[in-house]
């Protein structure tokens, strides 16, 4: 990734001790593979859309997360 492609979320103390706990850490992307790999779109994309049929959602997108995202810092 380029510079202009790296962005910082703010995270609640939680949420942040979760990931740690999951084996996060800023040498490699946070989200990967079993394997250590990054996850390609088309993963994700597989991975989204089952989650969003289990949980009855008739659409999800990542940019659902954003947006959730910039709504909840404004709250």
């Amino acid at each position: 990734k380029t510079e202009a492609g790296v962005r910082t979320v703010e995270l609640s103390p939680d949420l942040a001790a979760k990931l740690w706990e999951r084996g996060a850490d800023t040498s490699g992307p946070m989200f990967h593979t079993r394997t250590g790999r990054r996850l390609n779109d088309r993963n994700l994309r597989r991975v989204l859309d089952a989650g969003a049929e289990r949980a009855g959602l008739v659409a999800a997108s990542f940019h659902v997360f954003r947006h959730t995202h910039g709504s909840m810092l404004l709250a």
